[in-house]
């Protein structure tokens, strides 16, 4: 992946930052060039004209983040990853349930927002065949308490599990609505913008009532996305405002203007065999995390595009789990007290630690060979792990030929990524079908983060077996990118449930 470089010239005028503030977006100030003259006072947004707007069976990257605008929902994450309320009023959370009252809003035509159009939503949005039917996968049931209250019955018990429900919210039978032509038309919602077509034109205007008052940015363009290539067009010639990408394609999108780094719940971490050889004693797993400087692995291997994390969840998520998070820069003094606890007190002439009959301590790097960062991380893994005296070698392996030794068992480390889920659901990291061979049968963390999803203990009490055990070392958050124009402040809120919250905001 190559940093993006330069500058572009975009042109937009009134874009209006949102900052969360309590449980709800804070009115800003314009995050835009004062500079800015009439004839740049369009916001141009990318969208396909071919495909539609139902939040939960759009096809295209484009309309899914799109459609955000036109149909809220009850709750969105900021930037830590917390869950802050929309059309969400109060919640409350007990156990597997959660209830929420919603707010007085009424949709684009004029009639009310009610509990059952939540319930006919979210049973849509988890329904075979939708962009959030996976996410949705710990919801049980959704059921109307009365005409402003619903309440939600998950499988696990989560204090985070508000996250889940941040999909769009649109009015009871409207999801596959037709014109007079039997064209499909959007469905109603009762968010901030309505999709306008008038002779070839695409735009979305101001939603007069909406509930949460005044919007930041004024009627917003729509540029028609027919295919790959002319999104790369318009990106770089600068005809595009504001474009994110998760990057999971392994590239950065083509344009000269500004960017900032947006972090995913896509966790790179290192497993780890806990049944056999030298990663079977806790101590030298401590070590090995001890002696990782997280920080550059972020910038040499992944250039930039990872924020570094020792815990399993970003740091500013919770306060009182990231308490026990680690060093990101390697601590080789901590390193090398867990190796003296393994009497590993002597190194060779090449400077390798020894045990006492003069073996070499060393440690094989399972790695996907079809990846070139994967690569370059074992590669620079083996570098930090000769600092504190660990001889490593790597292996590097297909994707079949990968995944084959991960099942068996056939390694000390290996590189792995896994995206969790919103709420950042960490349970399958301790199951035998991710870990393979390497997951003890008697896992402390895994009964303990098991027990805790099943309402039977804490947080924190999960999250400290882990930091005993360290089943898995954790490494970084992959990182996407949201670009944007000149006159847009780099500081622009940005929000995984909604990549454009940044265009937005409202009046107390």
């Amino acid at each position: 992946m190559n940093r993006l470089f330069g500058a572009l010239a975009l042109v937009v005028a009134s874009v209006i930052l949102l900052a969360s503030c309590g449980n709800e977006p804070a009115e800003t100030s314009s995050g835009v060039s004062s500079q800015s003259t009439s004839a740049n006072k369009t916001l141009t947004l990318p969208f396909s004209y071919a495909d539609t707007f139902n939040p939960y069976t759009a096809k295209t990257k484009a309309n899914r983040e799109l459609s955000r605008l036109m149909y809220e929902s009850l709750f969105y994450l900021n930037e830590n990853s917390q869950p802050i309320n929309l059309l969400a009023d109060t919640v409350s959370v007990s156990k597997f349930d959660c209830t929420v009252t919603i707010k007085a809003a009424k949709f684009t035509d004029g009639t009310a927002v009610t509990a059952g159009d939540i319930v006919y939503s979210a049973n849509l949005a988890r329904a075979e065949g939708s962009c959030y039917a996976e996410q949705l996968a710990p919801l049980v049931s959704c059921t109307a308490v009365n005409g402003n209250t619903v309440k939600f019955t998950f499988s696990i018990c989560d204090d985070y599990i508000t996250a889940l429900l941040d999909f769009p919210i649109i009015k009871s039978n409207t999801h596959d609505m037709k014109d007079a032509n039997n064209q499909s038309v959007p469905p109603i919602g009762c968010g901030p913008y309505i999709f306008e077509s008038e002779s070839g034109h695409y735009s979305l205007a101001v939603n007069e009532n909406y509930y949460r008052g005044a919007v930041g940015t004024g009627n917003i363009e729509l540029l028609n996305l027919p295919d790959d290539e002319s999104l790369e067009h318009y990106l770089t010639s600068g005809r595009i405002s504001l474009y994110y990408s998760d990057m999971s394609d392994g590239r950065t999108p083509k344009t000269y203007g500004k960017y900032r780094n947006v972090q995913l719940t896509n966790l790179i971490y290192l497993g780890v065999n806990c049944k056999s050889g030298p990663t079977a004693d806790a101590s030298m797993r401590l070590a090995i995390s001890a002696a990782i400087d997280r920080t550059l692995v972020c910038e040499q291997s992944f250039f930039g595009y990872a924020e570094p994390s020792s815990g399993l969840f970003p740091a500013a998520r919770s306060d009182i789990v990231s308490e026990l998070y680690g060093d990101n820069t390697a601590n080789y003094k901590q390193a090398v007290a867990y190796l003296e606890q393994m009497d590993y007190n002597k190194r060779d002439d090449d400077g390798y630690l020894t045990d006492k009959s003069g073996n070499r301590l060393s440690i094989r790097i399972l790695y996907n060979s079809s990846n070139s960062t994967r690569k370059k991380l074992a590669e620079q893994l083996v570098s930090q792990l000769k600092g504190v005296g660990i001889y490593a070698s790597t292996v590097g392996k297909d994707s079949k030929g990968f995944a084959d030794a991960v099942s068996s068992g056939s390694y000390d480390i290996y590189i792995g990524e896994i995206k969790l889920n919103k709420n950042y659901d960490v349970s399958s990291l301790f199951t035998a079908e991710l870990i393979g061979g390497g997951l003890p049968e008697a896992s402390e963390t895994a009964a303990a983060f098991a027990g805790y999803y099943a309402g039977e203990g804490m947080m924190i009490t999960a999250y400290t077996a882990f930091c005993s055990e360290m089943p898995i070392i954790p490494l970084c958050f992959r990182c996407g990118v949201l670009t944007m124009s000149q006159n847009i402040s780099s500081d622009i809120a940005f929000s995984l449930s909604d990549p454009y919250i940044g265009i937005r905001t409202v009046k107390r």
